[in-house]
This record gives C-alpha cells, structure tokens and sequence, in this order.
C-alpha cells in the first residue's frame, strides 16, 4: 500500500513538473519603443521645450511607457544641437533599442546670418563696404553686426522685432573703441527689414563733436 502511495506521490510531482515546464517559457523579446511627434525637430531660442514624449510595449508586459527612462539635455537658453534619449527595460531584463530625437534651438533671427554690401551716408561721407550679421546664442533676436559703420572691430548689438519685411531693428546705445586714431564712438539708432535686406538710421557721436546722423543700407549678398 505504501508503495502505491509513493509512486502515485511520484507520477503526480513529475506530472506536475512537465506541465510546469511546458507552461514556462523565457522572456527574451525586447521591448518597443515608439516617438511621439518628430525625431528632428526646432525649438525657438528661450522658449520652454516641451517634449512630446514615447510610447513602449512589450509583448509579456504589455504597455510600459511608465518605465521609459529619458535623458533629456535640451538647454532652452542656449542655441545648439540637442540629443534626447529613450530607453526602457521589461520586467525580464530585456533593454528596447534606444529612440532619440534631435531637438534643434534657434535663434529666430539666424535666419539674418549673412555677409551684406553695406551703403552707408554721413553728411557727405558716402561709401560701400562688406560686413556680416551673426546671432546671439544666448537671447532671441539679439545680432549682432560686425565692423559696424565701416570700423573694423565694431561690433554693435541690435535686436528685431521680427524676420519679415518691416520688421523693427533697433540699436541700443553703445560705445567702443575703434577708428585710427582708436576713439571713443558712441552708436544708437532703429531702422527695418527690406525685401532684400535692411535699412538703418543711427548716430554716431565722439567727445566734442557734435552728432553724426547716419543713413546705412544692407543688401544680403
């Protein structure tokens, strides 16, 4: 009778046993991640970044976004190139592969970024040379123009109100050193967008002399 009990007791653990083992089954399958919006996109210069995120499933664990882990460096403040990251890990220890999307922030008056043939007139001075505009990497719609007024060195801040045709450009007032003989030149002024490129009025004033006005115009070249 003993005997009976012990190979029935037996037949049902290695019974049990095979259907443990036909029933298991190692989760190898990777998990899916999936981007939400664009993988490249552009994001204005001081602006809040808000990503729009990822989704990820696995086909044991079903929807894992909640695990997502996203390394995220995007300066708002900062004019650069930017790579945000996605990973996500299931329940087995299996690693998805990596999502990124590359987040892009501008400057919105880099589309200004150009050398211009510069038209400049004060009083009977009269003459025609090249310079360039460049961007802040660090404020919006702050440029800055090189060589400014002809002076090689000047470089001068300005900002717009825009990038369009008519579009406001204003000059702060500033002084820097420059000219031969090196004085001491004190600038300021506004003008705005043209079809092709801008028109300037500003002052240039020295110690004991009095104001110049001045009449400058850009052609982008």
């Amino acid at each position: 009778m003993k005997n009976r009990i012990f190979y029935f007791a037996s037949a049902l653990m290695i019974s049990g046993a095979l259907i443990l083992t036909g029933c298991s089954k190692d989760d190898t399958s990777a998990p899916v991640i999936t981007l939400l919006g664009s993988n490249n996109v552009t994001s204005t210069l001081n602006a809040a970044y808000v990503d729009a995120g990822a989704t990820a499933k696995d086909d044991e664990d079903g929807d894992i976004t909640s695990r997502i882990v996203t390394t995220n460096p995007v300066n708002k403040d900062l004019a650069g190139t930017y790579t945000v990251r996605f990973n996500v890990t299931d329940a087995a220890g299996n690693d998805a592969s990596e999502v990124v999307r590359t987040v892009n922030v501008v400057n919105s008056a880099a589309i200004l970024v150009a050398n211009y043939s510069r038209h400049l007139v004060c009083g009977t001075f009269d003459t025609t040379y090249v310079a360039g505009i460049t961007t802040s990497a660090i404020v919006n719609n702050k440029i800055f123009f090189t060589n400014f007024a002809g002076y090689t060195g000047a470089n001068i801040e300005g900002t717009v109100s825009g990038t369009t045709t008519g579009s406001t450009v204003t000059i702060p007032t500033q002084t820097v050193n420059v000219g031969n003989p090196t004085t001491s030149r004190t600038f300021n002024g506004s003008g705005f967008l043209t079809a092709t490129g801008m028109q300037l009025n500003h002052t240039e004033t020295t110690a004991g002399n009095p104001p110049l006005s001045c009449v400058e115009t850009f052609t982008r070249q």
